[in-house]
């Protein structure tokens, strides 16, 4: 039922590259890496998948993993920066810079994996190697297992078949160079996955928290703001024309402050993610058990950070609500009123197209949010019983799950975030301007029409603000289930 449902959204949400197979996937970073996907460059995600015309690329001192269903796995060292060719029976991947290094699975019949260089191209059956590609272009291709063919496609010339233990240099215009053997001993074991790396990580998500732990304690100080301007409004110590600029400076710092807390919290999850995984994947001997400790630290705090902001923020928008209510003066006669309060409501027609198309995601969005968590839920029951079909149905599951996020735009909707604060100003406002109209006015009643519709658009704006927040909540909890299930089968 879930697939089902799933290739409905994934056809309405995006339309675009979900509809084809992906075989690839990104399994772990560290660093920054960004990944080319329908014509834009983002930071890369664990679990995204890959397809054919998508692009990796590593900045300095980072690491990329991609890996396929048969395991073959793929790794790309700093400044590196690969192209998907093709996916399929014959696999070809183009290094246009940098390092790499793949163990490929054992394939059989007609499949072939490739990968091609500005000077060279290597086939493979099965086998581990490395690919180098210097400033000038110059490739050197060295085998640690298996066979490996290599040639220059410019020149279509000879093709050298390289052993184990044996690497080649691949120049512009030129035959690749005789095989010769190299001493494993002395070659940069860049591609290993060590605890400073680990460390590295862990340290770069401290750093995030830090700066969320910041944007909590703003937070908390734009609560003392609100709480002293709710009581000037209680005690008639201010202005209407006060109270309105206090509030309006109060909206605008929160709206702000969300919006830069929620980058963070983002970013931190994603660090926590590739820490998280790092933890079991260390190839050096030490002890597992402090990584994994260490992650759940990580994990702690920010959970902690976030609670701490979401307190103080329900508390800024329920006082901000009390100070929107506040009886106002000196607004004028209900016919200059009407006529500001009917420009209001022009204001809000636009966003009304624009958050009935978001509703109509959202309710696409959402049922297939829910049959995903009770999947992974069940995955994780079976884990403890069934390991190997929980593995089995894990890695089918992070595949259908990271399609559906890439599909769902990351579950992220800026343009929701912008209209509810635009919208609840305007709300707030007409509130201000009807509150100011005498109660003896005879021209009162006919204020209640387009206040009422003004209050419906932001309520309706609020509405799909908050629908948008739960899902990316739930998305964040499937992630987070998922590695506490792979944590589980990998123990």
């Amino acid at each position: 039922m879930i697939r089902n449902i799933l290739m409905v959204l994934l056809l309405l949400v995006s339309g675009a590259a979900a509809a084809v197979d992906s075989t690839a996937t990104l399994t772990l970073f560290a660093g920054d890496c960004f990944v080319w996907h329908a014509g834009k460059s983002d930071e890369a995600d664990i679990d995204q998948p890959l397809y054919t015309g998508d692009s990796v690329r590593t900045g300095k001192g980072s690491r990329v993993e991609l890996g396929y269903a048969d395991g073959t796995v793929i790794r790309l060292g700093e400044n590196s920066r690969l192209v998907i060719r093709s996916q399929g029976s014959v696999r070809s991947v183009g290094l246009l810079s940098g390092k790499f290094w793949a163990k490929v699975a054992k394939l059989s019949g007609g499949s072939r994996f490739e990968v091609s260089s500005p000077t060279a191209v290597a086939g493979v059956r099965g086998t581990v190697f490395k690919v180098e590609v210097d400033r000038d272009s110059t490739s050197r291709v060295a085998v640690e297992e298996g066979e490996v063919e290599v040639h220059n496609p410019v020149r279509q010339g000879r093709m050298v078949r390289l052993a184990a233990l044996q690497e080649a240099f691949v120049r512009r215009r030129l035959d690749p160079t005789e095989p010769r053997r190299f001493d494993p001993g002395r070659e940069p074991r860049w591609e290993r996955l060590t605890r400073q790396a680990f460390f590295g990580l862990a340290k770069a998500s401290r750093g995030l928290l830090a700066g969320a732990g910041r944007i909590a304690r703003d937070e908390d100080r734009l609560l003392q703001t609100a709480q002293r301007l709710a009581s000037k409004a209680d005690a008639g110590r201010a202005t209407p024309a006060q109270l309105e600029r206090g509030a309006a400076d109060i909206l605008r710092t929160a709206f702000d402050n969300r919006r830069k807390f929620r980058l963070l919290r983002l970013r931190s999850e994603k660090r926590f993610r590739q820490v998280k995984v790092l933890a079991f994947r260390v190839e050096e001997p030490g002890d597992a058990g402090t990584l994994a400790a260490e992650a759940d630290g990580i994990r702690s705090e920010i959970d902690r950070i976030t609670a701490q902001f979401e307190t103080a923020d329900a508390r800024v928008m329920e006082l901000l609500d009390r100070l929107d209510a506040a009886p106002q003066g000196g607004s004028g006669p209900s016919g200059a009123v009407l006529g500001q309060l009917q420009s209001l409501e022009g204001k809000t027609g636009a966003a009304r197209d624009l958050l009935q198309a978001a509703a109509g995601k959202l309710d696409q969005a959402e049922p297939v949010m829910a049959a995903f968590l009770q999947e992974i839920g069940g995955i994780r029951l079976l884990a403890a019983t069934q390991p190997l079909a929980a593995r089995e149905q894990l890695a089918d599951f992070r595949r259908r799950f990271a399609a559906f996020k890439l599909a769902a735009g990351g579950f992220s909707f800026p343009a929701l975030d912008r209209q509810w604060q635009e919208s609840r100003a305007l709300s707030a406002q007409a509130r201000r301007l009807a509150s100011g109209v005498p109660r003896d006015d005879a021209g009162r009643a006919a204020l209640e029409g387009p206040l009422q519709r003004i209050a419906a658009a932001a309520t309706l704006a609020a509405a799909a603000w908050h629908r948008s927040q739960r899902l990316a909540r739930q998305g964040l909890v499937v992630e987070r289930l998922v590695l506490e299930t792979d944590a589980l089968l990998r123990r």
